[in-house]
């Protein structure tokens, strides 16, 4: 195998365990903490408290990971794994005899998961900075594939035993993840400057050295607040249009499996069309797909919302990442990517629990009217950011100075 094949290999290797794990893990969450006799105001509060923790971690991870050396990435990535996966081995006997005990370390589980993205978004994108032939949408494509496939086989798993089997199936999907950390390239970035010292994530100066970032970032917090509605209270929309179990899963499979396509092309998208224009896209349609979702009355409404995926996250993932990559200073790019998966973690904070509170006092149609306002309050909010003082190329001008 060469050395380009191994890069793309491990690229491909570390989304489609990741987000098998992240499947098992977060989205099979409400399924597992029902099983524990939460209801959804609980579920919503559990994980609005496991994003908000991320929230502060992100950031001060991202600065620490950013002021040193390379090295710094994978060690901090190889660290969360392992303690996700030590966490997650500590549930499994814990879950039958002690039900408090066994939500909190739940917690410890769910930060680790959502902790990781932005780290394995930066070691793939490490990959392309010193040359390596590595698509970022591909490797994101596979974490897709295994998503949708992953989802499938794990709702079969848990209808056929019960919710009790997602902590050994996450412990093993976690062990192979930390294999995959601990072997990933050990490469050194081409702006690598180690023990440099480097404003925080969160401040007045890092949003003015970067024109427009400060409104992306509020932007994408209020459109991931109707993201997480869509995929944590899923299951609470099909039964109120008289699905059942099975036609969550079905739900649940499709939308990942709509995300594939454009993901395996987005690097020729990006080519084509740049990462301005289609992060606007990207954001006009979350408003579609947030309309149709508050509008369908039936199943196949709903499965058509879920189809809809495919031209706003499916796009919004390798574009986001892209846009931070292509437009930051090399030091700043760990901090890039950590700003955006903290405004998403923002709106899954307000989302589960704002979600939980309507969906007990109002129901799930007013959730979903809310939910389509955020979006498109965080569409507009994204777009005036792309295109501050009507510059697109404004941010990349100043950050490259």
């Amino acid at each position: 195998m060469t050395k380009r094949e191994h890069f793309t290999y491990a690229g491909v290797w570390l989304q489609a365990v990741h987000w098998t794990a992240f499947c098992s893990l977060y989205s099979f969450a409400a399924v597992f903490l029902k099983g524990m006799g939460i209801q959804s105001g609980g579920v919503g509060l559990i994980l609005a408290v496991a994003s908000l923790a991320a929230v502060f971690i992100q950031p001060a991870t991202g600065a620490w990971i950013d002021r040193g050396p390379a090295k710094r990435l994978k060690f901090a990535s190889k660290t969360i794994v392992g303690i996700t996966l030590a966490a997650t081995l500590v549930l499994i006997p814990l879950q039958s005899i002690a039900h408090l005990p066994s939500v909190g370390i739940y917690l410890i589980s769910l930060i680790g998961i959502v902790i990781l993205q932005p780290l394995f978004s930066a070691l793939i994108i490490r990959l392309t900075d010193v040359g390596a032939s590595v698509s970022f949408g591909i490797a994101r494509a596979f974490g897709s594939l295994s998503f949708a496939l992953g989802s499938s086989v794990i709702g079969v798993v848990v209808s056929e035993t019960s919710a009790k089997s997602l902590p050994f199936i996450t412990a093993g999907l976690l062990t192979l993840l930390f294999i995959i950390v601990s072997r990933f390239p050990e490469v050194k970035s081409t702006h690598d400057q180690p023990d440099v010292e480097l404003e925080n994530v969160f401040t007045e100066s890092f949003f003015k050295k970067y024109c427009g970032f400060l409104e992306i970032v509020l932007g994408i917090a209020f459109v991931f607040v109707f993201h997480t509605v869509a995929n944590v209270f899923l299951v609470r929309i099909i039964e109120n249009a008289g699905g059942n179990e099975t036609n969550f899963g079905f739900a649940l499979t499709l939308m990942a499996a709509v995300e594939i396509p454009v993901m395996l092309f987005s690097k020729s998208l990006i080519a084509r069309f740049g990462t301005v224009k289609l992060f606007t896209f990207a954001m006009v349609f979350y408003v579609v797909r947030s309309v149709a979702l508050a509008l369908a009355g039936n199943l196949m409404a709903i499965y058509f919302a879920q189809v809809l995926q495919a031209f706003c996250f499916a796009l919004y993932i390798p574009i986001s990442v892209a846009y931070v990559n292509e437009r930051m200073h090399g030091q700043d790019k760990v901090k890039g990517q950590t700003a955006i998966v903290s405004a998403t973690t923002l709106g899954g904070v307000i989302g589960s629990v704002g979600g939980g509170f309507i969906i007990d006092t109002f129901g799930v149609t007013q959730m979903l009217y809310g939910a389509a306002g955020s979006a498109l309050i965080g569409a507009i909010l994204v777009i005036l950011g792309l295109y501050k003082k009507n510059n697109p190329l404004q941010f990349s001008k100043e950050a490259l100075k």
